[in-house]
């Protein structure tokens, strides 16, 4: 009988073993070569890349929608970025230029 209990203890070891890996191999919706594949492109359809181009570059939603406009899809993340700090530069200049004629 303690035979029997060891053996069915191990079988049970196992399967849990066994459940652990499965638990930890990738999703089928989470490919990770997808993940490489689309990592050098912006998605402009996704609110959450949106949201952190315009926390990573310190600028409005705004910038991010127009470059989304100008650059066509895929959207290159190279361009993409080029276009932001474009836009940036350009909202600098003329937030200093409207300083300069406010303080007149």
């Amino acid at each position: 009988m303690l035979k029997i209990k060891l053996i069915c203890y191990i079988i049970d070891s196992m399967e849990a073993g066994k459940g652990f890996e499965m638990a930890n191999k990738a999703q089928p919706w989470d490919d990770s070569t997808k993940k490489k594949r689309d990592r050098p492109f912006v998605s402009c359809t996704e609110d959450y890349e949106i949201e952190n181009e315009a926390k990573k570059y310190h600028v409005s939603k705004d910038i991010i929608k127009e470059c989304c406009e100008e650059i066509p899809a895929p959207h290159p993340r190279k361009d993409f970025e080029e276009c932001i700090k474009s836009k940036k530069r350009k909202s600098t200049l003329l937030g200093e230029i409207l300083m300069k004629i406010l303080s007149k």
